[in-house]
């Protein structure tokens, strides 16, 4: 792989991190107080750092940059 191509894979995986900016996901919780169970939702989040997202975008450029310069020199 050329480094045009590696830095369009990095700039696509940033954008993504910073348009998407986490996940969610959900679990039942369930309860019990003697004779009774109660189950619940519980939603739960892991963040993404937009300073991840945003490094990996400008890097992608800065290489697809330098990969294409490359290319139309030779």
């Amino acid at each position: 792989m050329n480094k045009f191509t590696v830095g369009l894979v990095l700039l696509i995986i940033g954008v993504a991190l910073l348009l998407v900016g986490g996940i969610s996901y959900t679990t039942q919780e369930k309860t019990q107080i003697g004779p009774i169970a109660i189950e619940h939702p519980e939603e739960h989040h892991i963040p993404f750092s937009p300073l991840a997202g945003a490094l990996l975008s400008l890097s992608g450029g800065a290489l697809m940059l330098t990969g294409r310069g490359k290319s139309h020199q030779e």
